[in-house]
């Protein structure tokens, strides 16, 4: 019996099996879209169907199929299938699968204009570079959010306030996706330091900031 053969991926701060086809074709379990993306406890691809609008085909969209670690067959969604449900889903709010599609997005723009400047990045820096700027989306950035929300800013003064927080720190004031490892870790630090007063030592914004 034809078995699809599994590797460990961890990407975009999620841990999850990747399955190689016996074509050669890659896809994921449709239980492991539901439990890691939807936050489902139960996969079903008629929920699937239903809460995307999308109809799949068997053969082309998925397969059902044993795995190496598992004789049960189970529903293995295709990438290119994956991808148009992790964007109807993106659409309707799922934070998970927003950050999914973006650090994939970026990822790729990435290698398209290293490669469009002829520029040679170890993948060891390239992994380590976005290890830590999805660490600043996943444990920081929220805080960050959350207290411009609370003192009332709109999107310019948000946007402000970060340029000062970018000032404060000696950071470039360019967009975080283009900094570098180093500059990243710096701004996870001033906002972690920044969240620390205002949540634990009940400071306002300014008594926060000169302390940075």
């Amino acid at each position: 019996m034809l078995k699809a053969i599994v590797a460990e991926i961890e990407y975009a701060g999620l841990k999850f099996e990747g399955l190689m086809l016996p074509d050669g074709s890659y896809g994921i379990a449709l239980s492991q879209i539901c439990k890691l993306f939807l936050e489902w406890q139960k996969a079903s691809l008629k929920r699937v169907e239903s809460n995307t609008g999308l109809t799949f085909e068997s053969g082309k969209d998925y397969v059902r199929i044993a795995t190496e670690l598992n004789n049960k067959k189970s529903v293995v969604i295709k990438l290119d299938c994956l991808s148009r449900i992790l964007m109807v889903f993106a659409f309707k709010g799922h934070v998970r699968a927003q950050n999914f599609i973006l650090a994939c997005t970026l990822e790729k723009l990435e290698r398209i204009f290293d490669k469009a400047f002829d520029k040679q990045v170890a993948e060891e820096e390239r992994e380590n570079r976005f290890k830590k700027r999805m660490q600043f989306r996943k444990d920081y950035h929220p805080s960050w959010t959350i207290w411009g929300k609370e003192d009332g800013l709109n999107g310019w003064q948000y946007g402000k306030r970060t340029n000062d927080l970018k000032r404060k720190l000696g950071l470039p004031l360019i967009n975080i996706d283009d900094y570098t490892g180093e500059q990243l870790d710096a701004i996870v630090y001033g906002q972690k330091e920044y969240d620390n007063y205002r949540r634990k030592l009940n400071m306002s914004h300014e008594q926060a900031f000169k302390l940075l």
